[in-house]
């Protein structure tokens, strides 16, 4: 009976070792990790066209999809800020939002 143990045991071992064998070939094919997020504060830039503004007129989303957040403190005539226009924007990373620094309103 001990004897019959031991041959379980090996078979059992053997699989594991089997399956481990698998398993590192399975991670070796999977697709890289994706690039890390932007760091908060790192200044970016961005051109495009107005898709969408919120009605406070604080909010806008740009033709690929950019969501820009106008901080209170900007002085830009809501009139240009409309679908349609096109803009040449930088910003930073804050708290997971997307705060315009600076904006140009592109004719």
């Amino acid at each position: 009976m001990i004897h019959r143990l031991a041959g379980v045991t090996a078979v059992i071992v053997t699989g594991v070792l089997v399956l481990g064998g698998a398993a590192g070939t399975i991670a070796q094919t999977q697709a890289p990790a994706p690039a890390p997020a932007t760091p908060a504060g790192s200044e970016q830039s961005v051109q495009g066209k107005i898709k969408a503004v919120d009605a406070s007129g604080r909010v806008m989303v740009l033709d690929d999809g950019t969501r820009l957040i106008l901080p209170s403190t900007a002085r830009v005539d809501p009139e240009e800020l409309k679908p349609g226009t096109m803009v040449k924007v930088s910003y930073q990373a804050q708290s997971g939002l997307n705060v315009v620094t600076e904006i140009e309103i592109q004719k």
